[in-house]
């Protein structure tokens, strides 16, 4: 239904005549100081992609990438707290984390969360 050359906020996969399946994924670079703030704005954003495409939200994971070499483990704790309680409210499901360990400008590697 909807795909990268419609240029939206998400792809739209139809699943039946009256159901379809909103996915959407995000990278943002921290905007203001505070790891827990930076959470919940990552975690609006991606909740009102979904919102623009005049879909309810169901689930997300939460997808990061995050210099553990040059931040502590707390500041990353703190980003995912932020997210995981904004998601609550709108009441849709977080049931995990993807972590990508920042090694270099080009390369990253997986982490468990």
């Amino acid at each position: 239904m909807v795909d990268a050359s419609s240029k939206d906020d998400a792809a739209v996969y139809r699943l039946s005549d009256e159901s379809a399946i909103v996915q959407t994924v995000d990278f943002l670079t921290p905007m203001v100081n505070d790891p827990y703030i930076f959470g919940e704005i990552a975690a609006a954003n991606a909740i009102s992609d979904v919102y623009a495409m005049g879909a309810k939200p169901l689930f997300a994971l939460n997808i990061v990438g995050f210099p553990s070499d040059k931040l502590p483990m707390d500041v990353l704790q703190q980003i995912l707290t932020g997210a995981s309680n904004k998601a609550r409210k709108p009441e849709y499901i977080l049931p995990g984390d993807i972590v990508l360990k920042i090694m270099s400008q080009n390369s990253v590697c997986s982490l468990p969360a």
